[in-house]
């Protein structure tokens, strides 16, 4: 009998340990180059169709879409370097058409975080493209013609584990893979190199780096020496560089909000916006820093936080609220009040409407205060009877944008280093859904982007990194 009830112990874990190495062996995913280009010309750029409804609300892609776009990939493997340069070099030759021909461009670089790779099938993907087609959407809104948007989509081994909670442990090796790409330069340079490009052709050509997650994380490790050394635009002119729930610490940018900062914001160039429902980079982050899955600084608050949650370096709030009737009206003689959100003033109105009478349509009425509001402006923007919804406790004290001894800290590189914090209302699902932690993975956002088209479009935009 006992020698029964070894041999039946001896099976359990020889079948434990054979079910271990196969979750091991079917759970990996591979670093790999995903998408190979078929020329060095045209095999990096594709032609996509979407159709979006007149709310501007649901995207779908398609062969019968109306919205138009490009997308391309640029993919680097876990040590930084590029998986195969003929990707970069599409895109170049592509850009440059473009700038022999004087069209316009808007390029979206877009750079994924956790979990995520630049697999076709990858979620990120499909959603990218909802992305790009919105910023088609919005463009036409804003009466900007004959502008292509170009979608570069930058794939890396976001995940090295594909099994859900499983592979929560993984986010040490992929944080450290993130920095690992940054730290090798050739993103950075592949960036400038695009930059560039888009500054030689229409002088009404933009780029926009976006980043996610442990994407943000890479752009910021990426850039975080030339901000610490005073440089306000890394890419310099007409980039603006997005960093969305950006799983990285505050404390890396301690030294960048003592660099010139002013009082008074300037429009930014570079807007870092967090959800304070994001769980991910609150609860998820802060706890991952305890354990030491992430690298903290013992006795330093900050390095225990993700930047958009750490209070001190909070520099603006932005809301956003569903709006009918008198509640969406609002004064077009006041000074507070605009068809944009982007202003220097202390706080400001916008009414963001989409759709129309026969398809039906939403409006959100849009509130951007920055912290550290004096009562003067709090009265201000009450008296205004706008966005009621939105107008949280102002008069109930906190440490936002100040310093351990009560002090304004400034907004960062004169004031072009905007960290801002927003809720599930902006950055969520259509359907939320806590397991897909859709508070820190909603950031393909139709009001998100038409801040951002309205933003790099403006007339004053310009005068922030001249």
């Amino acid at each position: 009998m006992l020698n029964s009830n070894n041999n039946v112990g001896a099976i359990f874990r020889f079948s434990t340990l054979l079910l271990f190495a196969s979750l091991l062996l079917t759970g990996c995913v591979k670093d790999q180059l995903w998408n190979q280009p078929l020329a060095e010309e045209v095999g990096a750029i594709k032609d996509n169709a979407c159709s979006i409804n007149d709310a501007g609300r649901s995207v779908r892609c398609d062969r019968d879409g109306d919205i138009y776009f490009k997308t391309s990939f640029l993919e680097f493997d876990e040590c930084g370097h590029e998986w195969d340069h003929r990707q970069l070099e599409g895109i170049k030759s592509h850009l440059r058409q473009l700038n022999q021909a004087n069209k316009k461009v808007l390029a979206v670089v877009y750079v994924h975080g956790w979990h995520h790779n630049a697999d076709p099938d990858d979620g990120n993907v499909a959603n990218f493209r909802g992305l790009l087609a919105r910023y088609v959407n919005e463009l036409r809104v804003a009466g900007i013609t004959d502008t292509e948007v170009l979608g570069i989509y930058v794939g890396w081994r976001g995940e090295s584990f594909r099994f859900p909670l499983i592979n929560i442990p993984t986010i040490s090796g992929r944080a450290e893979t993130a920095d690992r790409i940054a730290r090798a330069g050739q993103f950075k340079n592949d960036l400038l190199e695009l930059s560039d490009l888009v500054r030689q052709g229409n002088g009404n050509n933009r780029l926009v780096l976006e980043g996610h997650s442990l994407g943000g994380r890479l752009i910021s490790e990426s850039f975080l020496p030339d901000l610490q050394s005073g440089t306000k635009a890394p890419l310099k002119g007409q980039v603006l560089i997005l960093t969305v729930n950006p799983a990285i610490g505050a404390d890396r940018f301690s030294a960048v909000f003592k660099k010139n900062p002013v009082a008074e914001a300037r429009f930014p160039l570079w807007l870092n916006i967090t959800s304070k429902d994001d769980w991910a980079t609150g609860f998820v982050f802060h706890t991952a820093g305890t354990l030491g899955l992430l690298p903290i600084t013992k006795g330093d608050k900050a390095s225990k936080n993700a930047i958009g949650h750490y209070d001190r370096y909070r520099t603006h709030k932005l809301g956003v609220s569903y709006c009918k009737g008198a509640d969406c009206v609002m004064p077009k003689t006041s000074p507070y009040v605009s068809s944009t959100i982007w202003s220097a003033d202390d706080f400001h109105f916008s009414l963001y409407h989409y759709g129309d009478a026969v398809e039906g349509s939403t409006d959100h009425c849009v509130l951007l205060t920055r912290y550290g509001l004096k009562r003067m402006s709090i009265d201000k923007m009450r008296g205004t009877d706008l966005c009621k919804r939105l107008m949280e406790d102002f008069d109930t004290p906190n440490k936002y944008g100040l310093d351990e001894n009560g002090a304004a800290i400034g907004i960062p590189l004169e004031g072009t280093f905007w960290n801002v914090e927003t809720d599930d209302a902006l950055i969520d699902f259509e359907k939320h859904s806590f397991f897909s932690a859709s508070v820190h993975n909603g950031y393909v956002n139709t009001d998100l982007t038409r801040a951002v088209v309205q933003l790099i479009y403006d007339k004053d935009w310009p005068n922030a990194w001249r």
